[in-house]
């Protein structure tokens, strides 16, 4: 999230208003699930709420905003 959030503030047409905020990762799950169990939410949340913001704020450069999310992916 830190190496994301340094491209979106450095982005010229973003900047840090527009940063990806703790909330979209704070998990909602019970306590004691398994680690796949908490990967798999978090992928799924990568996939469902986060890739279409990037999307949207790389929409002219969906290069940079797929990489992004191949990084945030690869935890």
């Amino acid at each position: 999230m830190t190496s994301l959030n340094t491209a979106i503030e450095g982005e010229r047409s973003l900047g840090r208003q527009f940063q990806v905020g703790h909330s979209f990762v704070t998990p909602h799950v019970a306590p004691g699930v398994t680690d796949q169990e908490w990967r798999s939410w978090y992928l799924e949340t990568v996939r469902t709420e986060i890739m279409p913001l990037l999307e949207e704020y790389w929409y002219d450069n969906i290069k940079e905003a797929e990489a992004q999310i191949a990084q945030l992916e690869s935890i």
